[in-house]
């Protein structure tokens, strides 16, 4: 059976599917492999960029070292439902887009 190829955001490489975690997967084009994030391969600019636009957008920063103090983590209690989690905007997933860069 062939293996299945995709390219990796971070080395520019088409990697076999199973070089990759289902998280990693789930990111589409921002996917990393294996090798990737475990040698913590740094986000491409272009990826760096797409983030910042997004956050821009929402009036929101992004949350970088420097900065991350003035911005913890929204109480997850609010959010124990699976509906309350689903939302584009809902404030762990907007959180979490602005420490990572990615959804």
């Amino acid at each position: 059976m062939a293996s299945h190829f995709i390219g990796c955001a971070a080395c520019d490489e088409m990697i076999p599917h199973s070089e990759y975690t289902k998280g990693q997967l789930a990111k589409g084009t921002d996917r990393r492999c294996k090798t990737c994030v475990k040698m913590q391969v740094p986000v491409p600019p272009a990826v760096e960029a797409r983030a910042a636009a997004h956050a821009a957008r929402l009036g929101l920063p992004r949350i970088t070292k420097a900065n991350a103090e003035s911005y913890p983590a929204p109480n997850l209690n609010q959010f124990r439902t699976v509906a309350a989690r689903a939302s584009d905007d809902a404030a762990p997933v907007l959180w979490f887009w602005q420490m990572t860069g990615t959804d």
